[in-house]
């Protein structure tokens, strides 16, 4: 129960910063936002590394008890940065919230095509099925790696998702959505086809050890991995209207999150009716071939990304109380109904300011 209420507590705190970040992103450029993504997520990295690294060590050295004490300790810094976190207080009355109204807001919103098309592509994206723990039993019982040895793969992965970041910051933070999408989604595929060298036992053929083969693929996987999740972060706050930052920016991370679940669930059917499993790993090839082909498929709706910036191209409507309001009583928030029906010139035509 208390682990429950912990994590509850982060995660409000959690949907209160996406929401402080999105308001900061606002009539900025997307190289903007997508900077203070890196940089969030940069720290988080970093965090999770030390984390890791103090955490067995300490391990070591004191009690369960006096473990849980000091991790209960570093959330409280929140209290800090509630108190030193700029805020707007409200002028006038407090006003009643309603909960209804907001809600009814959120679902008309997101029911929006520029809103609900990169959504459902980001769910496809991550629903593909996915060989999960099976890799496991490939290490243990086939590569006969120790504990230990795999810990170091899980190192190697978190310090290469750092090196993502700063790859995304350094040569895609330009690039399109659509087109990071494509390439990396590509270049996963690929390169999780290469698992296959491994599976067959051709990098001893090639003089490449089975340790450093995994220890190079998991850093390179990571660094793609990274950056094809970057533009969905970056888009979801480009897709947040004003007085929704943080709850359709939870929602987008829900549907990314649920998305994962959803593969997750597949690749285990999969992997069941492929009758592959502990010390039967004959078909373990067909099953890593099916979950990385069929990563290609939502490819096929890469067109419902925005191929553009979506909060600078256009000004758009969004739900409000009594139906729709212009962008301009909400401030900068754009969108992209359709760029292959309409070029630049039509967006402007059609745009409401």
């Amino acid at each position: 129960i208390f682990l429950l209420l912990g994590s509850l507590g982060i995660a409000v705190a959690n949907v209160i910063s996406e929401a402080m970040v999105v308001e900061r992103s606002r009539g900025e450029t997307q190289e903007f936002a997508a900077t203070m993504q890196s940089v969030i997520w940069g720290g988080l990295s970093v965090g999770g590394l030390i984390a890791s690294f103090f955490g067995g060590f300490l391990l070591k050295y004191i009690s369960d008890k006096q473990m849980f004490f000091l991790t209960s300790v570093f959330p409280l810094s929140l209290v800090v940065a509630a108190f030193v976190a700029p805020e707007k207080p409200l002028k006038g009355s407090r006003q009643t919230y309603d909960w209804r109204k907001q809600f009814k807001r959120l679902v008309d919103t997101v029911k929006q095509p520029h809103i609900f098309r990169p959504a459902a592509f980001v769910f496809m994206l991550q629903a593909t099925p996915n060989s999960g723990s099976t890799w496991f039993f490939f290490y243990t019982d086939v590569l006969h790696f120790s504990s230990t040895f795999l810990g170091t793969i899980a190192t190697v992965g978190s310090v290469a998702t750092l090196a993502g970041v700063f790859l995304f910051q350094g040569f895609f933070i330009k690039v399109s959505f659509r087109k990071v999408f494509l390439i990396t989604t590509i270049f996963s595929v690929v390169l999780g086809l290469s698992q296959l060298i491994l599976i067959f036992r051709w990098n001893l053929q090639m003089g490449i050890p089975d340790q450093f083969f995994c220890l190079g693929e998991s850093a390179v996987g990571a660094v793609v991995g990274w950056i094809n999740t970057m533009p969905i972060l970056v888009m979801a706050s480009r897709l947040c209207p004003k007085g929704l930052e943080g709850t359709l920016y939870a929602v987008i991370m829900s549907v990314n999150n649920l998305g994962g679940i959803v593969g997750t669930q597949i690749g285990a059917i999969v992997t069941s009716m492929l009758g592959v499993q502990q010390g039967k790993l004959e078909n373990f090839w067909l099953l890593v071939t099916i979950c990385n082909l069929s990563t290609l498929l939502p490819l096929v709706f890469i067109h419902w990304v925005p191929d553009n910036d979506p909060a600078q191209d256009v000004h758009v409507t969004v739900a409000e109380d009594d139906g729709l309001a212009s962008a301009s009583s909400i401030g900068t928030y754009g969108t992209i109904p359709d760029t292959d029906e309409m070029d630049r010139a039509t967006l402007k035509k059609h745009s409401i300011v």
